[in-house]
């Protein structure tokens, strides 16, 4: 039987991103790490768009970036932000498989293997993957791959962010490279809270994405309605062309997930790295990854403690949860609010889990108070009776 030090479990942004700082970590590169996927993953089949006031590990395979940003609330109010000391960016997912996959092979302590994981389980001292009909060993798996269904807890929210995006080039110079649109919600909320990115690459060229909270997702043709009557709304008579497309569907939940099952490290959306009100991962799960190392090097062991205000930002999700479950109407109205009467850096630190409570308090009073408290105290309720 094979054994590895780390078994990482799925290549995707959580699986990669944690190879790549573990060959960057000095005191891991005598351990052999094994990857596995059932894909090959060369597709450029998502984008992930973020925010960081400094250069980052990825920072060479951002494919555009942009210091101010648009946001239209649903009343049709347009404001241009500036976002700084933060820059926003983006990076498509085939730059960062190729990127990711090409600093893995030069390192020999690495191994890349497109398997198929039928099974994954912890015992006292190692944990075991059968993939394409081999049993492996190692003393840790860390993986993208929840081994069983999530089961709803009582008193949760369960959400899901879907979204369609269209790469559209026109001929004209339709589109403000030097601005992105982060949120657009004057499309109609009827489906759940509803709004629009729109991430310039060029003058002629952008990601045009239709992106909906709600139960579950929608029909295809709804996306692309939504998107054709956004592109012929914001740019009218505009010819344009959709070079490709994707999809996807996040879940926002305040499902309460469990960091790991003996040997098993549970990383990525598994391992609750998604921010449960807004669907951003990509950075936390750079966050967890940098821990992740840094315990493995510093104590042999890849078990975290909880963060420092780790259950004052739960609190927090769950109760924009709530509110966004509530009504569309509400849920863009908080986002609104937080974006047109705060400073775009300070709700930033907020969705970042990174504010101080002096903050959090102004972006509390530039809420609707009464819902706001309404739904904090149902989500009090809950947790003093649970």
């Amino acid at each position: 039987m094979k054994h590895y030090h780390y078994i990482i479990a799925g290549a995707g942004c959580a699986g990669l991103s944690l190879a790549v700082h573990f060959a960057d970590c000095a005191r891991l590169r005598g351990k052999r790490v094994l990857v596995i996927d059932k894909d090959a993953k060369e597709e450029n089949d998502r984008t992930w768009c973020f925010w960081e006031t400094a250069p980052g590990l990825f920072e060479k395979i951002v494919h555009r970036r942009w210091e101010k940003v648009w946001f239209h609330d649903e009343n049709g109010e347009s404001s241009l932000l500036d976002i700084r000391p933060y820059t926003y960016k983006m990076v498509r997912s085939a730059d960062f498989y190729h990127h990711a996959r090409g600093i893995i092979r030069r390192h020999p302590n690495f191994t890349i293997r497109q398997l198929h994981i039928e099974k994954m389980w912890s015992e006292k001292d190692h944990a075991f993957v059968q993939a394409g009909g081999e049993t492996i060993a190692a003393d840790y798996i860390f993986s993208s791959i929840p081994i069983a269904p999530i089961e709803k807890q009582k008193g949760k929210h369960y959400l899901v962010q879907h979204f369609r995006s269209w790469a559209v080039q026109s001929g004209n110079p339709i589109f403000d490279p030097e601005a992105a649109t982060l949120m657009d919600f004057r499309p109609l909320q009827q489906h759940g809270v509803s709004f629009i990115y729109t991430l310039p690459v060029s003058a002629s060229e952008a990601i045009v994405e239709y992106t909906v909270f709600s139960v579950g997702p929608l029909p295809q043709s709804d996306y692309d309605l939504a998107l054709q009557e956004h592109m012929e709304a914001s740019f009218p008579g505009a010819i344009f062309t959709v070079a490709e497309e994707t999809a996807g569907i996040i879940p926002m939940t305040n499902h309460r997930f469990a960091p790991h099952e003996g040997r098993i490290v549970f990383i990525g959306t598994a391992g609750g790295q998604t921010k449960p009100s807004t669907g951003y991962t990509f950075r936390f799960i750079q966050q967890h990854s940098r821990r992740l190392t840094d315990q493995l090097a510093a104590n042999g062991h890849p078990y975290l403690g909880s963060r420092a205000g780790w259950k004052r930002f739960h609190f927090y999700d769950s109760v924009l949860l709530r509110m966004l479950s509530e009504r569309s109407a509400i849920g863009a109205a908080v986002f609104s609010r937080m974006f047109t009467r705060n400073p775009a850096p300070r709700v930033f630190r907020f969705f970042d889990n990174m504010s101080s409570l002096r903050e959090e308090v102004l972006l509390t009073m530039s809420l609707r108070k009464l819902r706001f408290f309404r739904a904090a105290w149902k989500e009090l309720w809950l947790r003093i009776m649970g």
